[in-house]
């Protein structure tokens, strides 16, 4: 089988193709003063879902009036336009980042299943056995050749690395004994 799909689930928000601003309403303490409006995200027209490709193979085989099934199946699953904040350089000014497409990611995988049918009689007795092997890996990032993620709570440090080349969810950090 083979199909494409698009996620809109990566984007952190609504109307992220446009520039937002933010409207604060102070009382003026001078004529210097009062409400202003500043801009709080800058937009991306060129936005776009995230778009998956999966194509998938499997297996079915059964022996001795199917008491014996095997199933194997292996997959591959291609994410293009990944959703990333990208950092802008401090001269940009107020809003430090910005919402765009500029990555790759690549699953692939195995999964098999063995049925049984041990007994049949009064008492019925099967048996499944599953294992799955998946393997992941960024493939391309556009802008940046790193991105950081999830900080700590306790002392707001990124422990999650994000680098081409390198499976998803890796740790980083001192070592320590």
């Amino acid at each position: 089988s083979w199909g494409k799909v698009g996620n809109q689930d990566g984007l952190p928000g609504n109307y992220l193709a446009y520039g937002l601003t933010t409207y604060t309403r102070d009382t003026p303490s001078s004529p210097l003063n009062g409400p202003t409006v500043s801009q709080s995200t800058i937009g991306n027209p060129d936005l776009t879902w995230e778009l998956t490709n999966q194509t998938n193979i499997g297996l079915d085989i059964s022996v001795l009036k199917a008491r014996i099934t095997l199933r194997a199946d292996a997959y591959i699953k291609k994410t293009n336009n990944l959703i990333l904040d990208v950092d802008l350089p401090s001269s940009v000014g107020e809003v430090s980042n910005i919402i765009t497409n500029g990555g790759k990611i690549e699953n692939k995988g195995l999964e098999f299943t063995l049925s049984t049918v041990n007994f049949e009689r009064d008492v019925n007795w099967s048996t499944d056995f599953n294992i799955s092997f998946n393997r992941n890996k960024v493939v391309d990032l556009t802008y940046t050749p790193t991105a950081y993620f999830g900080p700590i709570y306790s002392n707001n440090t990124n422990v999650s690395i994000f680098t081409v080349g390198q499976p998803l969810g890796l740790f980083y950090g001192y070592v320590a004994d």
